[in-house]
């Protein structure tokens, strides 16, 4: 009998299923299988948090040396960018990573945005997904695997003045657990 081995599905057919999922009207506590994918659970948060959660409000600094930190676990950022001297708008804000594993970073806007390590290496996600309309709230969720430590987040250039932001671990996967 050949062995044959099962593919584990990407993060990004996971971000894909579970926006099928609310689209769909899935109830992230049904029975169904999909619902306990940890990706899946993450972005399922996030977007309730986009619209339902308390905010926190933050201005980003045009100069790392005073980003501001925007850690706010299981909460929304409502960002305001600070006007860079090209006369469009973006900046630099740190965000507190405190247990190792991927985080679905999920943005209002369509805006750019990097992760950088403490070194000054780019965090490069591991999926990106524009979002439906369904979760109206979010334009764009990105999955990053992030270690324990402080991260800067660079936004823009943009025309635009801000947008809301939300952070999500997904529960259950821990770097090295998968090969990553």
């Amino acid at each position: 009998m050949p062995n044959h081995r099962t593919r584990q599905p990407s993060r990004l057919q996971r971000l894909i299923l579970v926006l099928g999922l609310a689209l769909a009207g899935c109830d992230a506590h049904d029975d169904h299988p999909a619902a306990e994918d940890p990706v899946i659970t993450a972005i399922e948060e996030g977007c309730g948090h986009l619209t339902g959660s308390v905010a926190s409000a933050v201005t980003l600094s045009v100069d790392a040396a005073s980003a501001p930190n925007m850690t706010a676990n299981h909460k929304r950022v409502d960002v305001t960018f600070a006007q860079l001297p090209s006369g469009k708008y973006g900046g630099r804000g740190l965000w507190q990573i405190a247990e190792a594993g991927d985080y679905v970073v999920a943005l209002s806007s369509g805006v750019s945005m990097q992760v950088v390590d403490k070194d000054g290496k780019p965090v490069a996600p591991e999926a990106v997904q524009n979002m439906p309309k369904a979760c109206a709230a979010a334009q764009v969720a990105r999955v990053y695997p992030l270690l324990v430590g402080t991260y800067t987040f660079t936004f823009g250039p943009t025309d635009e003045t801000g947008c809301k932001l939300i952070v999500e671990e997904t529960a259950g996967h821990v770097l090295g657990t998968d090969g990553h």
